[in-house]
């Protein structure tokens, strides 16, 4: 994430948190929820969809293919986008807000690996939420959310989430 408000700010709640309170607040309000921030994988969006959220953003998931307006750069033979955080004095000054003033920046700028065309991405991206709603029986979100089921788990569980002890081929 370019984010790094909490870490300025001490401000902040963590997204799953957010969205399911937001959620519920927007709902008696006939407002949608927008999950924005931390949704780098299918299983983040799923995570998100089936808290509450009605849609999420996907700019660090975006930013490095071929149609993001970041500029291609090219560093030791590979090529990579330029992307920053909107909180940061320079997406300021690139905005119309560039006469405001940033005191501090709750962003950070950095490069991202490119990743190619957008379309296969999307495409494997649906596909992982396809399957995600599937792991509940559901091939819709009102049914994956009855469905639903959170459980906290630990960071020593959080790093044996995916492949390990194998080397992946990526």
């Amino acid at each position: 994430s370019h984010c790094i408000t909490r870490e300025v700010t001490g401000v902040g709640v963590p997204q799953f948190t957010a969205v399911e309170e937001c959620s519920a607040a927007a709902d008696t309000h006939g407002v949608e929820t927008i999950a924005d921030g931390g949704i780098r994988t299918a299983g983040d969006a799923v995570t998100a969809l089936l808290a509450g959220a009605d849609a999420v953003m996907l700019g660090g998931f975006l930013a490095g293919c071929t149609e993001s307006p970041a500029e291609t750069v090219e560093i030791d033979g590979e090529r990579y986008k330029q992307t920053r955080g909107m909180s940061t004095a320079a997406a300021a000054e690139a905005r119309a807000d560039k006469d405001a003033e940033i005191v501090a920046d709750e962003g950070v700028e950095t490069t991202v690996p490119h990743t190619g065309p957008v379309g296969p991405r999307l495409e494997e991206f649906v596909a992982g939420i396809r399957s995600g709603l599937s792991y509940v029986g559901a091939q819709d979100l009102t049914t994956a959310r009855k469905r639903a089921e959170f459980i906290k788990i630990t960071s020593a569980s959080n790093r044996r989430n995916g492949s390990h002890g194998v080397a992946r081929k990526d």
